[in-house]
């Protein structure tokens, strides 16, 4: 009788998974699967999914359907409510599969609007959809119902493979929204998406919200705009990596990027700008303790900062900008390239062919702004070409060359406690040490030649290590060099690259 009970029940289990897998996958559309068994909208689909289940969506335009969310007003529809941890996946991916929001009843954002998709549950996928035309309210909770025209997501959950275009938060007549296209408000990851055509207050492409860490990886952004800041992306913590962030503008600052106790690792800004006088961040705006790691910011524009602009107010700490190519940016009053100070860094940088109409060709700082071992040239401006320094900064171990301007070639300084130590620029610096001004006899793309005087001229004690700008050990025959590229002797070149990366450091 025993062995009768034990088999019944291992019988009835079986069974019961058998349907739990069955119930696990739903499909929206024909899918290739028999008539009658398929839902006709998402979000019935998404109901009658368990938990890490699957819901398979067929090529087609879902744009009837929809739930609201459990928070907020309850007044705003999204056209997908996902509160199990499951995944909804287009068999044929963004192009052929699209989920479209609503404006409200006076167009944009505001009563009567539909958001794309809402969801916030750990494992929660989202994979390979168009979200499109998705809006939010203009009154009511700031998170949960002003923010994430195409998607309000968080709590781990992920958006892989997506295009999210035409959707909006907020208003450009003052009232806030926060992030057009995606707000993340904890934890959420969006990857190997393109987000463009989006408009918000804060992130016109996605906002990511104070309360946690998320993530941007290998997507793109481009004509996103931000009423305030933050064309692509306004980050109040988390990160964005392997990014191209183009052709987006802001009011008022970050045209690009911006943001605070953030990181923005392997990323391109370019193209983009900040419309309004006395706008700051062409490319990227902080406000302290962002962390900028081999970028490149070129061609942005901005009244102040056409690259960067980077400050922050007393007692918070500064923001570092390391290994990063800053060309070709343009400010209508300072600092073409870089505009910042209050103990920010710039280390192991280019910054060339940048442009002021002012202030500050390459750079204009103050306030405790220091630049190490940076390559600063051709760059042009009316006073201070390559850089305009206004009261408290350092230039240490860097090559300031080369650069133009009515006032000031290479360098003016404007105010006091303003240090060069172990930097090449010409005219020679009289009140530092270890400065030199002689021509660094640059080789292609500002490399230095095997002859140049900027060859173990530094010092090691402002040495930014490991690596300079190329990648390279940034200290080679025991002295670092002056500027962000470290010569490499041709004779030695295969025997340092053996040692350091067996070994990890300099032999």
């Amino acid at each position: 009788m025993k062995k009768l009970f034990t088999f019944i029940t291992i019988c009835i289990l079986t069974f019961l998974a058998s349907q739990k897998i069955f119930a696990n996958t739903n499909y929206v559309g024909t899918a290739g699967v028999a008539a009658g068994s398929y839902f006709t909208d998402i979000q019935s689909a998404v109901d009658a999914t368990l938990e890490n289940g699957l819901v398979l969506v067929s090529n087609g335009v879902y744009d009837t359907g929809g739930a609201v969310m459990p928070y907020g007003s309850l007044e705003l529809t999204n056209r997908v409510v996902i509160l199990a941890n499951i995944t909804i996946r287009s068999i044929s991916g963004p192009q052929s599969t699209i989920i479209v929001g609503g404006e409200g009843i006076s167009g944009g954002s505001g009563t009567g609007a539909v958001r794309c998709v809402y969801f916030d549950e750990t494992d929660a996928v989202l994979s390979g959809f168009t979200l499109s035309n998705g809006h939010t309210l203009i009154h009511g909770d700031d998170k949960w119902d002003k923010s994430g025209g195409g998607v309000l997501m968080g709590y781990g959950s992920t958006i892989t493979n997506c295009i999210i275009t035409g959707c909006g938060a907020g208003e450009s007549n003052g009232v806030q929204g926060y992030g057009g296209g995606v707000m993340i408000y904890y934890d959420g990851t969006v990857a190997n998406c393109v987000i463009f055509n989006n408009k918000a207050t804060f992130g016109g492409g996605v906002y990511i919200y104070s309360s946690g860490n998320g993530t941007i990886r290998k997507s793109v952004f481009f004509d996103n705009l931000a009423y305030i800041s933050g064309g692509a992306v306004r980050m109040e913590t988390g990160l964005i990596t392997d990014s191209v962030v183009t052709n987006n503008s802001s009011k008022f600052s970050g045209g690009g990027i911006d943001g605070y106790d953030c990181t923005v690792r392997n990323c391109l800004s370019a193209y983009n700008s900040v419309e309004m006088n006395y706008g700051d961040g062409g490319g990227i705006h902080c406000f302290m303790n962002m962390n900028v790691v081999n970028c490149s910011i070129i061609s942005n524009s901005s009244y102040s900062g056409g690259g960067i602009a980077c400050y922050s107010s007393a007692g918070y700490k500064g923001s570092t900008f390391s290994n990063c190519v800053i060309q070709g940016n343009l400010a209508s009053y300072s600092g073409g390239g870089v505009d910042f100070g209050s103990d920010s860094e710039l280390l192991n940088c280019l910054i060339s062919d940048n442009f002021s109409s002012n202030y500050g060709g390459g750079v204009y700082f103050s306030y405790g702004g220091i630049i190490r071992n940076c390559t600063v040239v051709s760059n042009s401006a009316s006073n201070g070409g390559g850089v305009y320094c206004d009261t408290r900064g350092s230039n240490l171990n860097s090559i300031i060359y080369f650069n133009t301007a009515n006032i000031g070639t290479n360098y003016l300084d404007n105010g006091e406690d303003i240090v060069y130590e172990y930097s090449c620029t010409f005219p020679q610096i009289t009140n530092g040490i270890g400065n030199i001004s002689a021509d660094p006899l640059f080789s292609t793309n500002f490399f230095l030649q095997e002859t140049s005087p900027c060859i173990n001229a530094g010092t090691n004690v402002y040495a930014p290590m490991p690596l300079d700008l190329a990648g390279n050990p940034r200290i080679i025959g025991g002295t670092v060099d002056m500027g962000a590229y470290e010569l490499i002797p041709e004779p030695g070149k295969f025997i340092y690259f053996i040692l350091f990366f067996l070994f990890g450091k300099n032999k």
